[in-house]
């Protein structure tokens, strides 16, 4: 793909040149100020059209080549904020959270108050699993637009996996109804940890919207992991048992210690009795230490 970016770009400076060709010679400085418009209007253009071939294979999941090909534009153009915001989402979709920040911060740089950049940045750092960092970022995300409804939606799920419940249902019920900030908050519940509480969650909000689909899904789903974590617990108890029994040790009789090293005696001779369960040594024992 970068080989067609490249491609693209050498026809647009021949096809460029042929027309100066054609035109004849300069001639002079200013006649060559003058075409130095063109030229900018025509790099500005092939530079969104390899925008736009990047944002098309970041939305059919190419993510590897979406960055392959902001990468070479970021080469040409390494403060142009849209390609380092594109980078930083590629970036986290990748899983490459440190980089991802990287690139946010830096079009933060250029563009400090842009809400959408410090929603994504602080949805990459949730995802990282640095709540504290994820919630300035996302806070300074609502604080630039208030109207960010995404920003404001992973900032409640941010607060609510920090075990501040009410506070993320009150963030989740301003830009969604009460079915569906009761089953955000289950799934935040659920991700903790909490599947007891989730489930509570899921159940208030299908008894205020019966047809939400979502959450009879995820209330479906944690029932099964429930019976299954249940059955599992089961089975390490019984195996538990099993190697408990098997390696409980049986508790010798004192005969079988006595005939580990047998005294020589007549069958008349009975040193155990059957019935106390107590010995009796044979006279020939009697006196030796």
């Amino acid at each position: 793909m970068r080989k067609l970016v490249y491609s693209l770009t050498t026809l647009t400076v021949l096809g460029l040149c042929s027309g100066c060709s054609q035109s004849g010679t300069l001639g002079s400085f200013g006649a060559k100020k003058s075409e130095e418009a063109p030229l900018k209007t025509a790099a500005a253009s092939d530079q969104s059209m390899q925008f736009e071939l990047a944002r098309s294979a970041e939305k059919q999941g190419q993510l590897l080549q979406a960055q392959e090909m902001y990468l070479h534009m970021l080469d040409e153009s390494p403060q142009d904020t849209q390609t380092l915001h594109r980078l930083g989402v590629v970036s986290s979709r990748l899983d490459q959270f440190d980089q991802a920040s990287h690139y946010f911060m830096q079009a933060l740089r250029h563009d400090k108050h842009n809400s959408e950049i410090l929603a994504d940045l602080g949805y990459a750092l949730y995802l990282k699993g640095d709540l504290k960092a994820a919630e300035t970022a996302l806070r300074q995300a609502t604080r630039e637009n208030a109207n960010n409804e995404r920003a404001i939606n992973n900032l409640a799920m941010v607060v609510g996996q920090q075990g501040r419940s009410q506070e993320a249902y009150a963030l989740f019920r301003s830009v969604v109804d009460e079915a569906e900030a009761n089953s955000n908050l289950a799934y935040v519940m659920s991700r903790s940890g909490d599947t007891d509480q989730a489930a509570k969650r899921y159940s208030v909000a299908l008894t205020i919207d019966e047809d939400l689909e979502k959450a009879q899904v995820a209330l479906l789903q944690l029932a099964e992991k429930q019976q299954v974590a249940q059955r599992l617990e089961n089975l390490r108890d019984s195996q538990s048992e099993i190697r408990t029994a098997e390696v409980t040790p049986e508790v010798p009789t004192r005969r079988r210690q006595l005939e580990v090293h047998p005294v020589s005696s007549t069958s008349d001779d009975k040193w155990y009795d059957e019935k106390s369960s107590e010995f009796e040594l044979p006279a020939m024992l009697d006196g030796i230490e």
